[in-house]
């Protein structure tokens, strides 16, 4: 963890950042081993101020709510719900409808993204109904451990082999199903296993084998102790491949507000001309469309442009439901927050630590008012009165 964070940071806090101070901080977050990395990077995040009604949400977090209400829900009823029409397709209109009805609320284009990412992992447009189920299934803050326990291990070869096959994983969960009440029993799995097994076997295909069957049903026995039975949710978390989720969270941990952070100073400079008045508003369409003459500094700066729907969404968090946009505000108020602060040792850290934790560009992780830090945008506000 330290090396890896040395060698990333360390160019951009010379002689701050030192394995001396790794060591505090580790300490200080209250961390432990092994890492969950992806918990620890997602908890520090580029935030917009609390104090203009920030409708910025963390869709991590967003899917982890959801999650906790699919899982033991049948996956007959799931498929309904997702898919209104039966066509075997999730358009991004119903993904979007889908959502409020489990108490998630997702303004349109920050959904919109979260569409686009899943749709950008398996390469479809619309998704198809078994791709949005395993997506929505795989999305954690935390990647499946390596583990070397046997029947979890089975688990996940047996879900290659599903895969390798040309079946998708929601598939197999139906056919195994024979009751058809939307979830699979300890002996439906077992039968549906052995059978699945013994077929693939027939075909030459030795990647998995009858033992298979006893470990895998084993390794979901532990998951949904003391039930009887499987729901899909937790039949594909178990036998889903471990690079799905990684790519997964390696996706939706980047943040569209980072290209902003990093080129706040040019923003600004394209808003100002567009507000000659500097009257800190500017319409939605108008502050579009500077956002968008932001890509060419993007590329220049070797970074990926941004797309019609990720402007959308820097939009949708700068007007925070309005239809003007004071983008002084929304500049100054962007910061690196640490969630789980909280959670963080009551022992401040050392000054050198503090100072670690922010790098060349001011990256600040405290929950306080975040400072000034455009250059110019104090002299501009004085212009304005006050």
């Amino acid at each position: 963890w330290s090396r890896n964070l040395l060698e990333v940071l360390g160019p951009h806090c010379e002689n701050l950042l030192t394995r001396e101070v790794m060591e505090e901080l580790w300490n200080y977050w209250g961390l432990s081993q092994p890492l969950k990395y992806v918990r620890f990077l997602h908890r520090f995040q580029i935030r917009d101020s609390p104090d203009d009604g920030s409708v910025l949400v963390d869709r991590i977090q967003a899917v982890t709510k959801l999650q906790a209400q699919l899982v033991n829900f049948s996956a007959i009823n799931l498929e309904h719900l997702l898919d209104p029409n039966g066509d075997k397709t999730v358009t991004s209109e119903e993904f979007a409808s889908f959502l409020p009805m489990f108490h998630v609320h997702i303004p349109p284009w920050q959904v919109a993204a979260l569409y686009e990412t899943m749709s950008s992992i398996v390469g479809q447009h619309p998704l198809t109904l078994d791709s949005s189920i395993l997506c929505l299934s795989l999305i954690s803050q935390d990647p499946p451990s390596l583990s070397s326990d046997s029947c979890a291990e089975s688990a996940e070869k047996v879900g290659r082999a599903i895969l390798a096959a040309g079946w998708t994983l929601p598939s197999v969960f139906r056919k195994w199903d024979t009751s058809g009440d939307g979830f699979l029993s300890i002996s439906e799995l077992e039968v549906g296993l052995k059978s699945w097994l013994s077929e693939q076997k027939n075909s030459h295909n030795d990647d998995a084998g009858e033992v298979e069957a006893q470990k895998v049903c084993c390794r979901l026995q532990e998951v949904i102790s003391p039930r009887d039975k499987v729901s899909l949710f937790e039949f594909v978390r178990v036998v889903a491949p471990r690079r799905l989720t990684l790519e997964l969270q390696e996706t939706l941990i980047k943040e569209v507000l980072k290209h902003v952070w990093r080129c706040r100073p040019i923003l600004l400079e394209l808003l100002s001309r567009a507000d000659p008045d500097a009257t800190n508003q500017l319409p939605w369409e108008v502050f579009r469309q500077c956002v968008f003459e932001l890509n060419s500094a993007l590329e220049t700066m070797g970074l990926h442009a941004l797309n019609d729907i990720q402007v959308n969404v820097i939009c949708e968090i700068a007007a925070a439901g309005s239809d003007t946009v004071r983008y002084e505000d929304f500049l100054r108020g962007l910061h690196v927050e640490d969630i789980n602060v909280s959670n963080t040792s009551s022992i401040a850290p050392p000054t050198k630590a503090r100072a670690a934790t922010a790098n060349s560009e001011g990256i600040a992780t405290s929950t306080s008012s975040p400072p000034a830090l455009l250059p110019g945008l104090g002299s501009r506000r004085r212009r304005l009165g006050g």
